[in-house]
């Protein structure tokens, strides 16, 4: 059992400056050097959250999941890469688990095989039609 979770005051940082509130010692610390939001995930986040597209204050939001995400994913790639036997079963938030959120960032700094299962009884599907790039697998419980 490993904690992915980082200090919820970077997170709150990041979302009230954005990136590059953070110092180059956090960037180091966290493992996170940049954080690109790509217009599908702040389309996903817009839609989740019913936040505003185009402010300053949803960017920053978007970058704080981004800085998250990224950053557990990397504690996700430091465990296996000191036990490449093992296999990782990651229980998260589930906008964490769609394909964007640290599945996306895994990808980016290793190569790992990763499938993602994502339920379909959360409020946030119901806002958001999860299409096949999100997930490998959807759990339907109604």
């Amino acid at each position: 059992l490993i904690g992915l979770n980082i200090a919820t005051a970077i997170v709150e940082q990041v979302g009230r400056g954005g990136f590059r509130s953070l110092s180059a010692e956090q960037r180091r610390q966290l493992g996170v050097n940049s954080c690109d939001v790509s217009p599908r995930y702040a389309d996903v986040l817009h839609r989740l959250t019913g936040r505003p597209l185009g402010s300053a204050a949803f960017a920053n939001f978007c970058e704080a999941q981004i800085v998250w995400d990224a950053a557990m994913a990397r504690t996700i790639a430091d465990f296996l890469r000191a036990r490449p036997d093992h296999v990782v079963l990651v229980f998260c938030g589930s906008f964490h688990a769609w394909r964007h959120g640290i599945p996306g960032r895994l990808a980016t700094i290793t190569d790992v095989p990763v499938k993602i299962i994502l339920p379909s009884g959360d409020d946030s599907q119901q806002r958001y039609d999860i299409l096949r790039e999100d997930a490998d697998y959807i759990w339907w419980n109604q």
